[in-house]
């Protein structure tokens, strides 16, 4: 068994980076004598919003390595020096950017789930591999169904050196090289529906029927897929965020207390609670 905390996640998102300076050591009281300087922050840059059509397209994606601020655009990722400046570099991606997650490798690698333009229905099929170092995308790779049809994820991460994404149909994961692990399974009784990254890999899983479906939250052998402990969730929880991985904390909310529409998956498994993005683990 696993513990578990229930929280409320909030994202922050922007075009602009700020540096500061000062003595972090200083007190937070006020008035004292020999009080030392609250730090100060500065604009470096800032980046104009996409100028995009009447549709709205996302641009979600945003890190910073020991070389760069890293920006999502329309169909691509654009790296900026530190200092601020103009773009150093481009990584295309030639389709929309669906999902992209925080976690990011010491080296400076994460992964991204976009639309394949060139298909006659583009949606979410192509996971690939960023190097935010040198500003390229490294892989990109696919899964097809036993029917040869494309299988759609709903979003993606990376935890404990592995690269996964999940969807409603199941999941499926890549190594670091871009070599598959495992894949959705065809009528399977039980499915990842989305994971958690970050220094380890968890998997959200469903399982049953959809209008009541069993839900379990499991760390995994990010190799293997073997879980390693679970924690089964109370009957009419269908929702939940892994907000951390180590230690395990998950967000959590009823379906019958929802009043808006789920982030990321059936639900979802790597952002607020519930939806899409809501297990969901960026």
């Amino acid at each position: 068994m696993v513990a578990v905390v229930i929280v409320v996640a909030l994202r922050l998102a922007g075009g602009a980076w700020l540096v500061t300076s000062g003595d972090d050591s200083s007190s937070g009281s006020s008035g004292g004598p020999g009080e030392k300087e609250p730090p100060e922050a500065r604009i470096l840059h800032e980046i104009p919003t996409p100028k995009v059509g009447k549709d709205p397209i996302n641009v979600e994606g945003m890190w910073t390595t020991d070389r760069n601020f890293v920006k999502a655009d329309v169909e691509k990722f654009t790296g900026y020096p530190l200092d601020g400046g103009s773009a150093q570099w481009e990584i295309p991606l030639g389709g929309e950017i669906c999902w992209t997650t925080p976690h990011i490798s010491a080296d400076g690698l994460t992964p991204v789930l976009f639309r394949d333009a060139d298909a006659d229905n583009p949606v979410c099929t192509q996971v690939g591999l960023l190097d935010l170092r040198e500003g390229e995308l490294r892989w990109r790779h696919e899964v097809t169904d036993e029917y040869g049809s494309r299988v759609m994820f709903d979003e993606v991460t990376m935890g404990g050196g592995t690269i996964a994404a999940g969807s409603s149909d199941g999941g499926a994961a890549w190594s670091v090289d871009g070599r598959p692990l495992w894949k959705p399974e065809e009528d399977a009784e039980c499915r990842d529906v989305g994971y958690g990254g970050g220094a380890r890999l968890v998997a959200v899983r469903r399982c049953g029927d959809v209008a009541s479906p069993a839900v379990d939250v499991r760390r995994v052998d990010p190799r293997t897929r073997k879980a390693t402990s679970t924690y089964e969730l109370p009957a009419g929880i269908e929702y939940l965020h892994v907000v951390s991985t180590d230690p395990l904390v998950i967000a959590i909310e009823e379906e019958k207390k929802r009043s808006r529409a789920s982030p990321t998956w059936w639900p979802s498994t790597t952002a607020p609670p519930a939806a899409p993005n809501a297990a969901r683990s960026r």
